[in-house]
């Protein structure tokens, strides 16, 4: 008897972070998903521990890389906001992927939504570290 798609063995997992872009796809079942929601959620109360925080800004991560490796573009973008709301150190290629998806579609609203993260991650918009990808826009 096969397994389910949604089970994932160890051997499966050893040595796989989720920003690894090795090539190994990592398999993350629905209740990960609902895991990591919960604890992105715990970690935006205002009485939150730095370790629920930090727990939060890694399950937003994750969540993020789940909705690229997935195209779920739309969703993507959307993710990005609550990683950086969560303080989350977003990879370039994340950034650049959301980057892709907020210019190309009619929705202007992803790309408001992409300006105000990248504005918010940069340090504001007196910032004198604007990142490049809000110079690009």
């Amino acid at each position: 008897m096969s397994e389910p798609l949604t089970a994932v063995r160890e051997t499966d997992m050893e040595g796989i972070r989720p920003n690894d872009y090795s090539g190994a796809r990592v398999i993350m079942t629905r209740n990960t998903v609902r895991s990591h929601k919960r604890a992105l959620r715990e970690g935006t109360r205002p009485e939150a521990t730095g370790a629920d925080r930090l727990l939060s800004s890694e399950s937003a991560l994750a969540l993020l890389d789940r909705s690229i490796r997935f195209g779920h573009g739309r969703l993507a973008v959307l993710r990005l906001v609550v990683a950086v709301d969560a303080g989350a150190r977003i990879p370039e290629q994340h950034w650049a992927y959301c980057l892709r998806l907020s210019q190309g579609g009619m929705d202007r609203r992803l790309n408001e939504l992409y300006l105000s993260a990248a504005v918010k991650a940069s340090g504001g918009a007196d910032s004198a570290e604007v990142p490049p990808r809000v110079v690009d826009l």
